[in-house]
């Protein structure tokens, strides 16, 4: 009998966690817009997935992984306050989904009950709110954000020192602007 000392089923480096993001992000708009709740649950199923590949896409398999995207370690450090919340509210609700409570640190996100609060949620139908360093995000909303941010990380055609325009859009949508 084969033994490793790394067992794993079929996902050895960062290019497969990639994929697997991209098929968890077509998994969670698969599920669709069904308020019924049987589609809600197949939803939350794939945002689990999803937000829990997020996670460890950025924070293991990237830095820890010698076959990475040449740039890749250089983007994981630029920073950008939408960018970062996304990113946080990723590790907030991976780990408070995995671990049920968060003792190690203190969570500063919030997710609100489904709700129609948004254009895309008008349009596509109630989702969970995401709440994160001043920005509020549709559950599809974020993760259709990381998933450009992990398009943009793992294309070392495009520049270290500019994030897309049309992720930076996305980010700027979801920003709560503040009365004057």
């Amino acid at each position: 009998m084969a033994t490793s000392l790394s067992p794993s089923f079929g996902m050895s480096t960062c290019f497969d966690v990639y994929e697997k993001l991209k098929a968890d992000l077509a998994a969670l708009e698969a599920a669709g817009e069904g308020e019924d709740e049987q589609s809600q649950k197949r939803q939350d199923y794939a945002a689990f997935n999803f937000i829990v590949t997020a996670r460890h896409l950025a924070h293991d398999w990237l830095p820890k992984n010698g076959g990475r995207p040449k740039q890749s370690l250089k983007k994981l450090k630029r920073k950008h306050a939408g960018l970062t919340a996304a990113l946080n509210a990723a590790k907030d609700i991976a780990n408070g989904s995995k671990h049920f409570k968060i003792t190690l640190y203190t969570p500063t996100t919030t997710v609100d009950e489904r709700g129609i609060f948004d254009y895309e949620t008008w349009a596509f139908g109630s989702q969970y709110g995401v709440r994160e360093g001043g920005y509020n995000f549709s559950m599809f909303g974020l993760a259709r954000i990381l998933m450009a941010y992990f398009d943009w990380v793992f294309d070392d055609t495009a520049s270290v020192n500019l994030f897309p325009a049309e992720l930076i859009a996305q980010v700027d949508y979801s920003l709560i602007r503040r009365a004057k």
